[in-house]
């Protein structure tokens, strides 16, 4: 017996894309679960009462929350596509749409915390936080002519309706409101993590307070053919604590800018909605894994810095970790001393 045309066009453009989306939010929202364990685990009382800790907390709840109404909103989609609240869904719509600006802004206040109003040269606080002011009102402007059209546009629809309606807005075919998004959010997304690598890598003006992220800390061992650490490599070859947290940036900014990219094409080339809508997901959940992971690594250095004190080691291993850990707590009690006296003068 063959399927009806109408239920075999019914199963290719909405059973089969529901049950996709529904396997890849369930699966980025569940990962999130295990790095916010890892957040408290390696984490002490000082560092949880810290503003970007709880942003942490706050997003990586949020997170869940949008994995929560996406299982919701799809597996009714398949079960009762007319029997779903439509507010439910505007509420879904609503966090996808302002959590990567929700996300720059986090990325914003690392970099307010790197370059210290009260120790950086005006030129520079110009350079770096006015074009990251005039980037955020763009996209919420933009954001906010998108809802002041969707929402009476969609008055009195249906979920199916709404959906439709978010679809064909989505790939600009009413308002080019997602492919304006999407070239703001990189050029945004580049303009903030190339100060803060600039920072890292320390070629740029070096502030007192945090000195542990000005010219990289070198560390100058001799060493001789039999003086290998126990993992079998040179003391020489160790990279030290502020490389590792620039390269940790480095890939933190590369992953989310190349879905970015990728989104751009597909809607300008492509202009499908179900890939986009994928590519969105995914980089929107890879934005807030990569922002997570960073606070994680702070917070795992510091343990291992306190550990390693403790630990029995053999003389060249002893000295090489040594400068290693040092240089790695200072920078982040650097970091959390500076949060500390923003809150304070707040």
């Amino acid at each position: 017996m063959e399927t009806p045309p109408g239920l075999q066009l019914y199963i290719e453009l909405t059973i089969k894309p529901a049950l996709t989306q529904l396997i890849v939010g369930t699966v980025w929202a569940t990962a999130l679960i295990p790095l916010l364990v890892l957040l408290f685990l390696w984490s002490n009382s000082q560092i949880r009462r810290q503003p970007m800790f709880i942003m942490n907390v706050l997003l990586v709840m949020t997170g869940i929350v949008i994995g929560i109404l996406n299982a919701y909103l799809f597996v009714t989609l398949v079960i009762d596509p007319q029997g779903t609240s439509v507010k439910a869904d505007y509420a879904f719509l609503g966090m996808l749409t302002t959590m990567p600006i929700v996300i720059d802004c986090i990325l914003a206040y690392r970099l307010y915390i790197i370059y210290p109003f009260n120790s950086t040269p005006k030129p520079l606080l110009a350079v770096i936080f006015v074009p990251i002011f005039l980037y955020k009102v763009a996209r919420i402007v933009n954001l906010s002519i998108f809802w002041a059209d969707f929402v009476p546009s969609t008055s009195g629809f249906g979920r199916l309706q709404v959906d439709a309606r978010f679809a064909w807005y989505f790939t600009g075919n009413e308002l080019p409101w997602q492919k304006i998004e999407m070239i703001f959010l990189i050029v945004d997304n580049c303009h903030t993590s190339a100060f803060i690598l600039w920072r890292l890598w320390g070629s740029g003006y070096a502030s007192p307070e945090f000195g542990a992220l000005g010219k990289t800390e070198k560390l100058h061992i001799n060493t001789t053919s039999s003086e290998i650490d126990e993992s079998g490599r040179s003391a020489a070859t160790a990279i030290n604590p502020v490389q590792r947290l620039f390269y940790l940036a480095l890939s933190s900014f590369i992953l989310p800018c190349v879905f970015s990219i990728t989104l751009v094409i597909v809607l300008f080339v492509k202009k499908d909605f179900y890939m986009g809508a994928y590519i969105f997901v995914t980089n929107l959940y890879l934005e807030i894994i990569c922002v997570l992971i960073a606070t994680i690594w702070a917070g795992k250095s510091r343990a291992e810095s306190k550990s390693t004190k403790r630990r029995p080691t053999s003389v060249l291993s002893s000295r090489l970790r040594t400068d290693q850990q040092a240089a790695e707590l200072r920078l982040i009690d650097n970091v959390e001393l500076l949060e500390v006296r923003k809150g304070h003068s707040q």
